[in-house]
């Protein structure tokens, strides 16, 4: 079987808006540790690197040669990065190793960054596109449930770069690791309709609870007391009749009645 095709060259996977981060871990070949500002590049390369070495640094398109040896140590690298992307952005800029041991380049108005060996056969890889990806963002549910499948079908417990069929086989281990990713992102998406759910419920039992405070409101406004209607119809026809009863007394009055 053909060995698999890749490349060093890509540019850096973008995080946030000005950050770049490489997929590579730099790991020292003898000890396993993550790479420092003091370790070497040739610790990480697992070779001798004696003699000049180019390395590409690529910042918003513009190339920038970087010569190493068996010397050159990662804070010497990382202090490169930082003046080739200030001199192409003008702005303060982070170069760094993180928790995972992947080179990290942050500046404003830094739109794409890549670093490689310009050498035919790369020495040190920074960044691939044949990097075996465990965790995701956008894992396919049953992609990973398939390779689970094929892990446990061939014995494959962690990832085998040996092997020329199943080198992209993230094993039994990492594909657990991926159903729970997957479990972890329902659940909380679960607790986000509930949310979601009791915040429109609440919103409901408001919008009742208003409703009926202005039918109150309108009703004391508007509509009648029947109890109070008919005492004050009973007063008015009363004063009426007694008012109706003297001007007949005083309409039968005349003349006669005062000699």
């Amino acid at each position: 079987m053909a060995a698999n095709v890749y490349a060093d060259s890509v540019p850096f996977e973008q995080i946030g808006k000005n950050g770049f981060r490489a997929n590579m871990p730099q790991l020292t070949k003898l000890e396993n540790q993550i790479a420092d500002h003091a370790t070497k590049l040739q610790e990480v390369a697992g070779i001798d690197l004696t003699g000049e070495r180019s390395l590409s640094i690529v910042v918003n398109g513009t190339a920038y040669g970087y010569t190493i040896d068996e010397t050159t140590t990662y804070g010497q690298l990382l202090e490169e990065i930082e003046t080739d992307v200030n001199t192409e952005t003008g702005n303060e800029v982070a170069a760094k190793i993180d928790i995972n041991g992947r080179i990290v380049v942050e500046s404003e108005g830094l739109n794409s960054f890549s670093l490689y060996d310009s050498a035919a056969t790369p020495s040190i890889l920074f960044n691939t596109n044949n990097a075996l990806t465990i965790d995701d963002p956008k894992h396919d549910f049953f992609a990973s449930i398939d390779a689970a499948i094929e892990a446990v079908e061939n014995g494959l417990v962690y990832p085998d770069g040996g092997s020329s069929n199943l080198a992209r086989n993230a094993g039994i281990e990492n594909a657990l690791a991926r159903i729970d990713h997957v479990l972890d992102h329902v659940g909380k998406e679960h607790t986000k309709i509930g949310a979601m759910s009791n915040s429109l419920k609440y919103a409901v039992e408001r919008s009742e609870t208003l409703k009926i405070n202005v039918q109150s409101l309108r009703s004391e406004v508007l509509d009648t007391d029947i109890g109070e209607a008919s005492v004050r119809l009973n007063q008015l026809s009363i004063n009426f009749q007694a008012m109706m009863a003297s001007i007949a007394k005083v309409q039968n009055l005349s003349l006669v009645n005062y000699l």
